[in-house]
């Protein structure tokens, strides 16, 4: 988006749980230079700008995506999504527009039922794309299509041994807040 105003703060990670690398600890996300809100740094603010018509949302999508390495411009777009909704919280409208946009994504598959890292049973999307040896698959809550986590698979590749999907990757989004200052708890989750 041009125009977007530089960020100085970039973020906080806190991961808990079962083989969580650094259980609750707060992990800063450090940029060496500024940076501006956008598709890889993405702020509140920024996704509040984003246009709510999928069609739109999904054009300027393909304009400001560069395909990673070997995969398709269609798998980067599907991986970005993945990322927004996975990693940020985001207004309503630009969630919707962001599951409507996935839908137009070629070779885009719905999983009926799958299970995120907490057990929770939800719908699947998934996309295997030719030139990467991954596959992430998305879990959505099926009633409020409320995001619940992922699962990570290595697919069929005769360099690693791997000859079908070997999953190697789950989680689980418990809960999202927002608070006042970096490294604060929400109060829910306090204790």
């Amino acid at each position: 988006m041009q125009g977007s105003a530089p960020t100085s703060t970039t973020g906080w990670i806190r991961e808990t749980g079962k083989d969580a690398v650094m259980p609750g600890e707060r992990i800063p996300i450090v940029a060496t230079t500024p940076v501006r809100a956008g598709l890889d740094h993405p702020t509140y603010k920024w996704l509040d700008t984003l246009p709510t018509d999928p069609e739109d949302l999904r054009t300027l999508l393909y304009a400001q995506t560069e395909p990673w390495g070997s995969l398709s411009e269609d798998e980067t777009v599907f991986r970005n999504v993945g990322e927004l909704l996975g990693s940020t919280i985001m207004p309503p409208a630009t969630a919707s527009a962001l599951h409507k946009v996935v839908e137009r994504i070629p070779g885009v598959t719905v999983i009926p039922d799958t299970v995120d890292a907490a057990g929770r049973h939800g719908i699947g999307i998934t996309r295997k794309d030719p030139g990467s040896a991954t596959r992430d698959e998305w879990i959505f809550n099926k009633n409020t299509l409320a995001y619940l986590g992922s699962r990570s698979y290595m697919t069929a590749d005769k360099r690693t041994g791997v000859t079908a999907d070997t999953l190697y990757g789950i989680n689980a989004v418990m809960e999202r807040g927002v608070v006042d200052s970096p490294g604060e708890v929400p109060a829910s989750t306090e204790g």
